[in-house]
């Protein structure tokens, strides 16, 4: 997924971190994105916040998201 300029990246996998003896990544994955149209926002992440619990984040990351999509 490419962002549009305006949009704002939240979560990506930079060039070359995803490669695979039969792949080479050249331009970066964008897991998550924030856009604004007017006065709204909306976020799109293609994964689950509740799957960064793992590192005993997911709260935070939360928090994070909200703070955004209310500034």
């Amino acid at each position: 997924m490419l962002p549009r300029p305006e949009a704002a990246s939240l979560y990506y996998i930079p060039p070359g971190t995803a490669n695979t003896p039969r792949y080479t990544q050249t331009v970066p994955f964008y897991l998550g994105l924030l856009n604004s149209w007017g006065t709204g926002k909306a976020a799109l992440l293609t994964f689950p916040l509740s799957r960064s619990d793992g590192n005993g984040n997911a709260t935070a990351e939360y928090c994070k998201l909200v703070n955004l999509l209310l500034q």
